[in-house]
């Protein structure tokens, strides 16, 4: 690939891939980053000397793994943050940082611990990368943790306000927080996904992922009630269901109808069909810009067919072509 298709591929092609995959990754990987990450990895390649017959092609699959290798990290990231917990200094203390106490333990143990905790990965694929016993495994996890407590002692620990089954993703999570505020509505619980920075850089989503099988080749529906409170942007329920190689087989976002501002309860919904050959499905609520987003009763159910699709999924199909030759302007 040459500086000239490069600039071609940067003004035709980047803004469409980039787009598409921040789609089909629901925002949980940056399309951006991912095509310029192709792009980087296509001038390599060519310096090497190695031909390919479609650089498209070839850059759509490559910017495709990196999304998905990104969206792997972020959960790994999230799971190990969780295990481990959150961690703050009590007045007047300064002890080392969790990296630092990490630098501080035993080789083996940190290893352990990294690949664990940080790379996600089970104790019996540690053992076999490391060739030793899982058993060994298991007993330097032990001591890590317990050479950690130590280390950190000073330091006050607590439990991040996580909502069970639910994660914080989006392309910035970071500038948002999900939790529980201690009020109910309609007698059920309320939950606050709410912005945190000053000039926020993307939009956050507390989500769920889940195996298919119980919904495979039927109509299902998420539900709830919403309230928003000076949302800047837009907010709102989603919906999706991944099909093989984590293709979009259908996709809602209440793009077409989003709540802004401020406002009291309302009800929204999705409504998508699951394919047979449905291989995930994924649900969240969504918070663009500043603001807050009140959720309460959110609920998942099979629908009946009468029940209309929501989102692209929810456009009839025409009988046939239509003004092909633009005659009908």
């Amino acid at each position: 690939m040459n500086e000239e298709e490069i600039r071609h591929y940067l003004r035709e092609s980047f803004p469409r891939l980039a787009a598409g995959l921040e789609r089909r990754f629901a925002g949980q990987a940056s399309g951006e980053d991912a095509v310029q990450e192709a792009v980087v990895r296509a001038w390599q390649h060519t310096r090497r000397g190695a031909a390919v017959e479609s650089w498209d092609g070839w850059l759509a699959v490559v910017a495709t793994n990196a999304a998905r290798m990104e969206v792997r990290r972020r959960l790994a990231e999230e799971r190990a943050v969780t295990a481990l917990a959150s961690l703050r200094p009590m007045q007047g203390h300064r002890t080392a940082t969790v990296a630092e106490a990490m630098e501080a333990l035993p080789p083996r143990q940190r290893q352990i611990l990294r690949l664990h905790y940080y790379e996600d990965l089970e104790i019996a694929e540690i053992a076999r990368l490391l060739e030793i016993s899982p058993g060994t495994v298991k007993s330097a996890l032990h001591r890590g943790r317990q050479a950690l407590a130590r280390l950190l002692r000073p330091y006050e620990t607590t439990r991040r306000s996580v909502v069970i089954g639910w994660m914080l993703a989006g392309t910035h999570p970071q500038e948002y927080t999900f939790e529980l505020t201690g009020d109910k509505h309609e007698g059920l619980p309320v939950a606050s996904l709410r912005c945190v920075a000053d000039e926020p850089g993307g939009f956050g989503t507390a989500m769920q992922m889940f195996r298919p099988e119980e919904y495979q080749g039927k109509r299902i529906r998420v539900s709830g009630r919403l309230q928003a409170r000076g949302v800047a942007d837009h907010m709102g329920l989603w919906m999706r269901v991944d099909g093989p190689e984590d293709h979009p087989l259908a996709f809602d976002n209440m793009s077409d109808r989003p709540i802004t501002g401020t406002t009291g309860w309302v009800h929204a919904e999705v409504v998508l069909d699951v394919a047979p050959e449905a291989t995930a499905v994924a649900l969240g609520v969504l918070l663009t810009g500043g603001g807050e987003a009140l959720i309460s009763g959110i609920r998942l159910e099979e629908v009946s067919p009468d029940v209309p699709v929501t989102g692209d999924g929810g456009r009839a199909l025409a009988d046939g072509p239509r003004n092909l030759d633009f005659t009908e302007g």
